[in-house]
């Protein structure tokens, strides 16, 4: 049976709730980590999904550090070595380089699966992280000293709790949160090109 009190719950396990948690266990904190769905990951990446993430240097300097970098698997990660950013309407451009700067590149563009799949194995592997998954969570109750969840599978407790569960975060809008947004009118379009050579 699950126990009731950890540390540290974790709301989200995407690729930051995943990340604080693998940081929590090499702490040695007791951490409860809730997702309301079971990450969908592949071992072998055979075609690039779209949804991707740009980890700078510095990112990629702390994967290393903590010995998962190694894990990534090639096809899933490009080198970032210049970006150019403009708008369509002449407002201006900017382009970075990473030979302006005497570096091999910039960072890495990756598949925010491959992260994940990293992550879970590193946090599966940890003695202090508790995976709770699938579990949703139903509500909060957060005092000074305390925080209370209620899943559809429990009642747990925590000192710390950190709303890790996206953008549109569910978490966030049962808190009293002052969040501040304003819509840019723009639209992104992602694709993956493979070229002939």
């Amino acid at each position: 049976m699950r126990k009731q009190s950890y540390q540290v719950i974790i709301v989200g396990a995407g690729m930051a709730g995943l990340m604080l948690a693998y940081l929590l266990a090499r702490d040695k904190r007791e951490v409860l980590l809730i997702e309301h769905k079971c990450p969908d990951v592949v071992k072998q990446v055979e075609q690039l999904p779209t949804r991707v993430s740009a980890l700078n240097a510095n990112i990629v300097k702390l994967l290393q550090q903590l010995n998962l970098w190694d894990e990534f698997h090639q096809n899933a990660c490009a080198p970032l070595r210049s970006l150019r950013v403009w708008d369509d309407a002449g407002g201006g451009e900017m382009h970075f380089d990473s030979a302006d700067i005497a570096c091999q590149n910039l960072g890495h563009i990756v598949t925010n699966q491959e992260c994940v799949r990293v992550l879970l194995a590193a946090v599966n592997a940890s003695e202090t992280v508790t995976f709770a998954c699938p579990e949703k969570v139903l509500s909060v109750d957060v005092q000074p000293s305390v925080a209370r969840v209620t899943t559809d599978k429990g009642e747990y407790s925590a000192d710390l709790l950190v709303g890790a569960d996206g953008a549109h975060s569910w978490l966030r809008e049962q808190l009293p949160l002052l969040v501040r947004t304003h819509a840019y009118q723009q639209q992104a379009l992602v694709q993956v090109v493979e070229s002939e050579q």
